[in-house]
């Protein structure tokens, strides 16, 4: 889908309804998306038009607001610009498929926790009915005073290109993280398999497709940024936050910690099983050593499985608790 304009006439008013595509469209990136849209916006704006209104559509049908939808709203809220909020009305939609009860609550979510900072700055909430008539009750509120959006102001004003305007640099940060995190999670899984023998069935195919989002979040990049975009990717993701992996690394289980220690060890015990307080003043140096190093190995793993998971200051744990271990072994 692209940006198409249609035009009607509302109670003596011609009117110009301009649709976009989404960023959750299932056929087209979200930089293809971005650009259709700035690119509408950028010569309307040459063309002295000017939006009387923005009706941004939430399901209300969905039970939560995943992360890639919260991620589209901080895109959308940076491409308007706070000074247009009060021009933007949040209107959920699919209620036929949820209770009222249900619906009622999910909005009050979305408006306490979500819409909060644009419904103090002006934006407003709107229910659409799947009606003509709640359709045209909608339309008749778009009467805010008509302001050029942020993006429009930073493309044509400022001569900006797409990824360094507000929205562009939203979905550059959510690539760039991506990118770093996928690639050490596909690195993780080579150190895997080099050190166990074998590589299973669903190992391959989490692999494969760790490389497919990976070739696709690249191309988005460089589609944004041009053919240098992937040389300015850094080493490190550049915020705290962490996008939403589409596979389970969860399957880096603390039994296969113990496969991979078991691996360089000729023991029948593993060398991660737990040790008495009282025994530890008698063992072997040589046993410590290969302890140790199991040790390191397994806090590698955790490391990088720790890169992509949700939970806050679960990386920088896991990157200490190695630090610490490798500097005992030098």
């Amino acid at each position: 889908m692209e940006v198409d304009e249609y035009q009607f006439v509302y109670k003596d008013y011609d009117v110009h309804l301009i649709d976009t595509p989404g960023f959750d469209d299932t056929t087209r990136s979200d930089t293809e998306v971005l650009r259709d849209i700035a690119g509408w916006l950028g010569t309307a704006y040459e063309q002295k038009k000017k939006l009387s209104g923005i009706v941004y559509l939430h399901r209300i049908s969905d039970p939560r607001m995943a992360g890639s939808a919260k991620r589209n709203l901080h895109m959308f809220k940076k491409l308007c610009g706070e000074e247009c909020f009060q021009s933007v009305l949040l209107a959920t939609t699919m209620w036929d498929d949820v209770t009222e009860e249900c619906g009622s609550q999910r909005q009050e979510q979305l408006k306490r926790k979500y819409w909060k900072s644009m419904i103090k700055l002006g934006s407003r909430v709107v229910r659409f009915h799947n009606t003509y008539q709640s359709a045209w009750d909608i339309i008749g509120q778009l009467t805010a005073p008509r302001k050029p959006l942020k993006i429009q102001k930073e493309m044509v004003e400022e001569q900006k290109p797409l990824s360094e305007t507000s929205a562009g640099r939203v979905l550059y940060s959510w690539l760039s993280n991506f990118i770093v995190r996928i690639r050490k999670f596909i690195e993780s899984i080579g150190v895997r398999t080099s050190s166990v023998s074998g590589t299973s069935v669903s190992e391959e195919k989490r692999r494969l497709d760790a490389i497919r989002q990976l070739k696709q979040a690249e191309g988005q990049l460089e589609a944004l940024c041009g053919p240098t975009g992937l040389e300015s990717v850094p080493k490190q993701a550049l915020r705290p936050s962490t996008p939403s992996i589409q596979f389970d690394a969860r399957s880096l289980s603390l039994h296969d910690l113990h496969r991979l220690s078991d691996s360089r060890s000729s023991s029948s015990s593993s060398l991660l099983d737990p040790i008495p307080h009282r025994d530890v003043e008698s063992l072997p140096l040589e046993f410590c050593n290969r302890r140790l190093a199991a040790t390191i190995t397994a806090l590698r793993v955790a490391r990088d499985v720790a890169c992509i998971s949700p939970v806050p200051g679960l990386e920088g744990a896991t990157s200490l608790a190695l630090t610490v271990a490798e500097s005992v072994a030098v």
